[in-house]
């Protein structure tokens, strides 16, 4: 079962970045049920939780990937 974050953007996720992502600046973090979160301007803050605001979600045949910035970020 997935986390509720809505199944839509503007949810919020709580994620612990755990390496970088492919563009700058990205951090990348996974949620217990394996989906992986790419969050903007956290690439700084590997090894910490962040709370990311969703702002696309993409399911993919392995899961779905979570798009966000960090929360309170302008966009």
């Amino acid at each position: 079962m997935f986390p509720d974050i809505s199944g839509s953007t503007g949810g919020t996720v709580s994620v612990k970045i755990v390496k970088l992502g492919k563009a700058d600046g990205q951090g990348v973090g996974h949620m217990d049920d394996g989906s992986m979160v790419v969050v903007n301007r956290s690439v700084d803050l590997t090894g910490t939780n962040v709370l990311a605001e969703v702002e696309s979600i993409i399911p993919t045949s392995g899961g779905r990937m979570v798009f966000g910035i960090l929360f309170g970020e302008d966009k």
